[in-house]
């Protein structure tokens, strides 16, 4: 089987659950290690236009 293209979307346990209290009115701080890359920056990008506190990551987050 073939796949005519390809769907990257942030999401994980963690991070869902992150979100989905953020968006609920809680304030929410998410820690933990981002590489410095497209799928980090992906991921840094949606939980902070989410509302979350990524202050506390460990890594680099160069593109936002």
């Amino acid at each position: 089987m073939l796949a005519s293209d390809v769907l990257i979307t942030a999401g994980g346990k963690g991070g869902n659950q992150a979100v989905a209290a953020s968006r609920a009115g809680a304030a929410v701080v998410m820690t933990g290690a981002l590489g410095d890359d497209a799928h980090g920056w992906l991921v840094h990008r949606a939980l902070t236009e989410s509302g979350v506190d990524t202050g506390w990551r460990e890594g680099t987050v160069r593109r936002s």
